[in-house]
């Protein structure tokens, strides 16, 4: 979790290639992403904001980096049954191809109003995009933001309580 879109709610960056293949059995990755979405939902308290932006970042994605299709049906799973209402906005980065064809065969498994709100950008329609919805000073260099910020899975897990270990 880290910035906010315009409308103040909290950004939650998935970055998988710079998730571990085998970070912990699936149980313990759904608590690790119980605990993200717990985080998120913490930055609104004392707000009107009530939900948070998904920003997936699909760059060097391939099968070697890709969760298993188990992984990602428990995800949209939990993000549609376990929090539902709370996503404002999944924003998928530079989703490739081989994406579009999972993203086909998931699709399915997903509520109508959720996957009303995922929306794909990649290429020259990027930077515009992010300009309209998000303060880029608020924003991760590597989306045309200006926040000098860099995830460090290191340090990340080093501060996180031990809930995948």
């Amino acid at each position: 979790v880290h910035g906010k879109d315009k409308m103040g709610r909290p950004v939650i960056y998935m970055k998988p290639r710079l998730t571990p293949k085998k970070m912990g059995t699936q149980a313990q990755q759904m608590r690790h992403l119980v605990y993200t979405l717990e985080r998120a939902i913490a930055d609104m308290e004392g707000s009107s904001v009530e939900k948070y932006v998904l920003l997936i970042d699909f760059k060097d994605y391939s099968l070697r980096n890709a969760p298993s299709m188990s992984v990602q049906r428990e995800t949209i799973s939990i993000l549609q049954d376990q929090y539902p209402e709370r996503l404002g906005l999944a924003l998928c980065v530079d989703a490739p191809m081989l994406f579009s064809s999972t993203f086909k065969m998931v699709k399915p498994f997903i509520d109508s109003v959720t996957a009303s709100k995922i929306v794909f950008v990649s290429g020259a329609e990027k930077r515009p995009y992010f300009e309209q919805h998000f303060d880029l000073s608020c924003l991760e260099q590597d989306y045309s933001g200006n926040d000098p910020h860099q995830y460090d899975q290191a340090k990340y897990f080093e501060t996180i309580p031990n809930i995948v270990g």
